[in-house]
């Protein structure tokens, strides 16, 4: 039987490598506690069927979902299948998650004091209900999504997932089109463009809506902007308009160069990924730096050599000639957190010229605050990625999807309770944590051998499915009852049954 009170103390965390969802080599700084920062978490039950209540703050570190194969087989836990999770995570200054999904990749930074919670066990799933639930939500304003073989930059993204219901995601990306043949009054255009892709919708469901600046589709017809953007994104110019002998045609003197291209920027973002993991524990390990390599070396070089892959210079209708751009070939970002709001970035890189084929070095220099959860203040200096030398400072702000709370009136149903559990913390203290069907509000009243009414504690935070509250000031070694009274938005009311709990001594 384990009975075990867990806190991590001092001003750091744990430095841990969690199989499955880290990389190997990789480490994140995670703290542990109860339901306040001055409690344990407790693991606690049979050895068979151990529960686990209570806080993981993941102050820094990079995690994946779904866990990568290992040999070609998936990552299994069987040892963990029995044990009963009640654990909430709080993202902290500098967490990370990533996800690959066929053949696309995306990594984003998690706000911090963002919180999920996970419960339930493995081994209780079914076929029609997971066995370990998540719900909570949490917010990105920092990240990328590779999507078509580009790059888009993430300007905010909200994932909330309510209890027992579909996960719901909403954000936004841009990206920027180098050299995009854009047809004008006066004639065909070189020209950069910026892509914005607006995503919304449930986990499997999912509604991306492109649209651009300046804007390429001179149609009030919503799909046909769609399939406009569309090709843009896969050959950098509109070729909806194309019937099938055109487009075999064009494909043959043009765009051959299409799958090319694909392959190349598959190479780069294995290559990126592959270096920016190698990396990972070097820099953490000499200064607690953050790391992130973009490649683009397979296209730049391997591109280069193919004529119908490089870009021409473009002729405006007046006669005057556009520079054919350039492009970042290699990027190395170092970020590093000097307290839990404040951290420094520097970007180092080279960029190339495509019509001389010359290179030339990028730094770029930036500070950034995080005034609070939701708002962040970024400053860059330096040569952009299209070598151009700059001062940017930008404002991100992010409201999480709200919890749809209402009042009815005609809802005359108290609430019900699902579970409700006391464990003994210290001398004088208890933890008590319970679960309701209805999101309520509640009060814990502890109650005397003699039935009297010692202490009443009431919950400060809002309305909720899942609580634990902790009650201090008692005796102890003392025996004590405990009931809790809660209340939903219609305030229909329930009093659990009493449990019986006896303080540890002093």
């Amino acid at each position: 039987y384990l009975d075990l009170r867990v806190r991590t103390v001092g001003d750091r965390g744990l430095y841990l490598n969690i199989p499955g969802i880290m990389e190997d080599d990789q480490w994140g700084e995670i703290e542990f506690y109860g339901a306040t920062k001055e409690d344990p978490l407790l693991i606690i039950g049979p050895m068979t069927a151990p529960e686990i209540h209570g806080t993981a703050l993941l102050q820094s570190g990079h995690y994946t979902f779904p866990p990568h194969e290992k040999g070609g087989k998936v990552v299994t836990y069987n040892s963990l299948g029995s044990v009963l999770f009640d654990l909430t995570l709080v993202s902290g200054s500098n967490a990370w998650y990533a996800n690959d999904f066929a053949g696309e990749y995306m990594e984003l930074k998690i706000d911090p004091g963002d919180v999920m919670k996970i419960v339930g066990r493995d081994s209780d799933k079914t076929p029609d209900t997971p066995g370990i639930k998540c719900l909570g939500s949490a917010g990105s304003k920092q990240g990328f999504l590779r999507y078509l073989g580009r790059q888009f930059q993430l300007e905010e993204a909200s994932l909330y997932i309510p209890k027992g219901k579909l996960p719901n995601m909403r954000g936004r990306a841009t990206d920027t089109l180098k050299n995009a043949e854009v047809v004008t009054a006066g004639g065909t255009r070189t020209m950069d463009v910026q892509i914005i892709a607006d995503f919304s919708g449930t986990f499997g469901k999912i509604d991306l809506k492109l649209s651009s600046i300046p804007r390429l589709a001179a149609t009030n017809d919503e799909e046909a902007q769609q399939q406009i953007l569309l090709s843009y994104l896969m050959f950098n110019r509109d070729m909806t308009g194309y019937n099938r002998e055109d487009l075999q045609q064009a494909y043959q003197q043009n765009t051959g160069n299409v799958i090319t291209d694909a392959a190349l920027d598959a190479i780069d973002r294995i290559s990126s990924a592959q270096l920016t993991n190698a990396l990972r524990p070097v820099v953490q390990g000499i200064g607690g730096l953050d790391v992130n390599v973009q490649s683009n070396v397979a296209q730049n070089v391997a591109g280069s050599s193919n004529p119908a892959a490089s870009t021409a210079p473009g002729v405006e209708a007046g006669g005057g000639t556009l520079p054919a751009g350039i492009s970042p070939v290699f990027k190395v970002q170092l970020q590093k957190y000097l307290d839990s709001k404040f951290s420094v970035q520097t970007n180092l890189g080279m960029l190339r010229d495509q019509a001389t084929g010359t290179s030339d070095f990028q730094s770029q220099f930036g500070l950034g605050y995080d005034v609070n959860k939701n708002l962040q203040l970024n400053a860059l200096t330096g040569q952009n990625d299209s070598g151009q030398y700059e001062n940017k400072i930008t404002l991100g702000f992010h409201a999480s999807l709200p919890n749809n709370k209402s009042v009815d009136k005609s809802d005359k149903q108290a609430p019900q309770f699902v579970s409700f559990d006391v464990y003994p913390l210290d001398a004088g203290k208890i933890q008590v944590d319970w679960e309701t069907d209805k999101i309520t509000k509640g009060e814990v009243q502890v109650l005397g051998a003699d039935g009297v009414l010692v202490k009443d504690v009431a919950e400060t935070k809002d309305y909720d499915y899942d609580h634990e509250l902790v009650v201090d000031g008692l005796k102890p070694d003392t025996q004590y009852k405990v009931q809790i009274l809660v209340k939903d938005l219609n305030q229909n009311q329930s009093v659990s049954q009493s449990k019986d709990t006896a303080t540890p001594p002093s």
